[in-house]
């Protein structure tokens, strides 16, 4: 596994690229500020060319992107700005770019405050999913025509609102993601998988943690070699399908207060030794360099840092 960094538009993230040395980087990427990013861009290119985008972007109508929602002209904006996406990441020379599988609701995010407004009621999954499929393997192809990696991530069944801000895991808001079992579909038809172990986890139907850790183990198993991209998060109490993106010196971690804990990590991430074509990285709410010597830690201790 490839360990990478993750950076945005900031005072701090060149500096966290040169304190790691990190192989490649993953940016938060605003499709809807693409200037903002040039010497960020520049940087990479040089320092980490093998770095990737996270998309997001918002419409003229404020909502966020989605692929799965079921209105023409949503579609087509948002197709739009993923494959400007992909261009971009072609133009400067990265390897992937990660989107989620959107959302049946219309969303609104505050960039800012990560606040979200649940603009619409989610439409029926059975509506939903047909054509998330068909955009997912639109994509997939467009991104492989320009050379680059599609990835489409996991995503946990509810979001906590303010979770980045202040960490108020407790405000749950149904944002009308898709099942992960659509995502799965995709995985079969030929997309590539972008395992968010934290969101995988908090995609499960139960609320105890011991069917959450099975149902996380055999979803990354069984999907491993469709793996190109992993985000190494965890969850703790309560197990409520929402997503926490804390710091892996996290002391739960050590404990069964944890889905995947420290040790359930180390067999999370043994599912891909020998493999140089799957990229990782943590994602915390801050300090992003130390989280990566942690992670370099533990894919040392596993046996998979390559």
């Amino acid at each position: 596994m490839k360990l990478g960094i993750k950076v945005a538009i900031n005072d701090h993230s060149i500096n966290d690229l040169e304190r790691t040395n990190a192989d490649f980087a993953e940016v938060w990427y605003n499709a809807n500020t693409p200037d903002g990013y040039t010497d960020l861009f520049s940087y990479l290119k040089k320092y980490a060319p093998h770095s990737g985008l996270h998309f997001w972007g918002a419409l003229p109508n404020d909502a966020l992107a989605t692929i799965a929602y079921p209105d023409a002209t949503i579609a087509k904006e948002s197709m739009a700005l993923i494959k400007n996406t992909i261009e971009i990441a072609a133009q400067n020379k990265f390897a992937y770019v990660n989107i989620h599988p959107g959302t049946r609701s219309l969303i609104k995010l505050d960039f800012k405050t990560v606040t979200f407004t649940v603009l619409s009621e989610p439409k029926p999954i059975l509506q939903c999913e047909p054509i998330f499929l068909e955009h997912a393997t639109i994509l997939t192809e467009y991104a492989k025509q320009n050379g680059v990696v599609l990835t489409i991530e996991s995503v946990p069944q509810r979001t906590a609102n303010q979770w980045r801000t202040k960490g108020h895991r407790n405000e749950v808001l149904d944002l009308g993601e898709l099942p992960i079992s659509s995502l799965m579909k995709a995985i079969a038809n030929g997309v590539w998988f972008a395992n968010d172990f934290g969101h995988t986890a908090a995609s499960c139907e139960s609320l105890n943690a011991k069917d959450i850790w099975t149902m996380l183990y055999d979803v990354s198993k069984h999907y491993a070699y469709k793996t190109k991209l992993v985000h190494i998060g965890f969850l703790t109490k309560p197990f409520n399908r929402t997503d926490f993106h804390d710091h892996m010196d996290n002391q739960l971690l050590q404990t069964d207060r944890s889905v995947p804990n420290y040790e359930q990590l180390i067999l999370l991430v043994k599912l891909f030794p020998n493999r140089d074509d799957v990229f990782a990285l943590v994602e915390p709410k801050n300090d992003h360099a130390k989280n990566y010597f942690l992670a370099k830690t533990l894919l040392e201790h596993a046996g998979v840092l390559t």
